[in-house]
């Protein structure tokens, strides 16, 4: 039989891969505005609350990885849950509701570059596990991930307060570091069946 910390990595692993994914689709797909836009976001709602779920799993085995797992997947489900609620509405309510609209965009922006910070915090902390405590190949994954989470951290954290002007780099840069957290929690995992 499983062991429960097996499946609780497994899920995050999974719903952060997921959610990784659907965003290199969404940008390689260019599907801002299409229906195309809605099942993908309705799929990384899905995804960031399976790991929101995991990550409050592992709070007591792992209290860092786990709150920023935690944390991170509720803010992006808030963050996702602005984009599918009100985008639509205010886009198509045309020039008087333009500031608001513009104001919306620039708040769900905001929730996801503190998302992709907290899972910087998550990324770190299992990294710097991994690194201390594995040894080869899985030590320098760790590390991988160790040093992306921390530049997650570090360029998500001034783009809270710069509103659109770091997206590209912070995006690109959270979801390299979401990334390899996954590979992270694949290893963490396979720790939990030895």
């Amino acid at each position: 039989m499983l062991q429960p910390a097996f499946r609780t990595y497994q899920i995050a692993a999974t719903g952060l891969a997921i959610c990784v994914i659907t965003q290199l689709a969404y940008l390689a797909l260019g599907a801002s505005g299409t229906p195309l836009a809605t099942a993908l976001w309705q799929t990384e709602a899905a995804a960031f609350l399976a790991v929101a779920l995991a990550g409050g799993a592992l709070l007591a085995r792992m209290p860092v990885v786990g709150a920023g797992l935690a944390v991170g997947g509720l803010l992006n489900v808030a963050q996702v849950g602005i984009g599918l609620t009100l985008f639509e509405p205010l886009d198509s309510g045309g020039e008087p509701f333009a500031a608001i609209a513009g104001g919306v965009v620039t708040f769900a922006f905001f929730l996801y570059f503190a998302g992709k910070a907290a899972f910087g915090v998550a990324g770190a902390a299992l990294g710097w596990r991994l690194w201390r405590g594995a040894h080869g190949a899985k030590r320098w994954l760790g590390a991988a991930a160790g040093v992306s989470g921390l530049a997650a951290l570090a360029i998500n954290l001034p783009a809270m307060a710069s509103g659109m002007a770091l997206v590209l780099p912070a995006g690109a840069m959270g979801t390299l570091a979401a990334a390899l957290l996954v590979v992270a929690l694949l290893l963490a995992r396979e720790a939990a069946t030895e």
